[in-house]
Parts: structure tokens; sequence; C-alpha cells
């Protein structure tokens, strides 16, 4: 029950802290599209495919997720499909701090901005008095 609470409580952080990465990335968006900058999307763009990217390559594609012990090579010992699969999990742990701290707020960011951009208008025309 401990050790379920304190994962609970991580991931609790976790998600606390991309929404705070979201919200950091939103307000740095806003400020430069209105005051400084405006094809800072372009530099958005930019490092979620850099990061995508990045994610893609270190996890060899991912192809080993795809696989079940069964449909390894038979001539492989236990100890050799252990080790793979224990390397697709290291890998995975390399690089989730980036999926998770990077391009989840990146993606949140974006279809906040899609919502503005295409639904805000709509959705404000359904309530009259909101408008004024």
């Amino acid at each position: 029950m401990k050790n379920t609470t304190k994962r609970t409580l991580l991931r609790l952080g976790e998600a606390a802290l991309v929404l705070l990465i979201t919200f950091f990335l939103l307000l740095l968006y806003e400020l430069s599209v209105r005051y400084v900058w405006e094809p800072v999307f372009w530099g958005y763009y930019a490092l979620l495919a850099a990061a995508c990217l990045f994610v893609a390559i270190y996890n060899r594609g991912f192809h080993r997720a795809f696989y079940k012990r069964e449909e390894l090579p038979r001539a492989w010992s236990e100890a050799q499909k252990d080790q793979f699969f224990a390397e697709a999990r290291l890998w995975w742990r390399h690089t989730r701090p980036v999926v998770v701290f990077l391009i989840l707020p990146l993606f949140l960011c974006f279809a906040f901005d899609i919502l503005c951009l295409f639904l805000w208008g709509p959705i404000i025309d359904l309530f009259p008095g909101l408008a004024a």
C-alpha cells in the first residue's frame, strides 16, 4: 500500500510538472507571438520534430517493442532474450523524460493553440452574451 501511494504521488507530481511546463511554453508562445516575434511557432515545431526524431532514433525505431518472446530466434538462450527486452526497457527509461516533459507539453501547447484559433470563435458565437 505504501509503495502504491508513493507511486501515485510521483505520478501526480509528474502531471503537475507537465502542466507547469505546458503553461510556461504557452505563456512564452503567446507573449512571443503577440509582442516580440510572430514566427516563434516554427521554433516550437522544430523543437518538437527534433525531440520526436531523437526519441525514435535512440529507441531504434521502437522495433523491439513489437516482438514477443516466442518470436525471437530459437537459438537464443533465455538470458539473451532477457537482455533483448532489458535493453528496450533501458532505452525507453532514458527517453521517457523527453517524451513526458518536452514532447507532451509541446503537443498540449499546439492543441491549445488550435483550440483557440479554430474553435474559440464558434464556441463564443454560441453564447451571444459572452461576446460583449
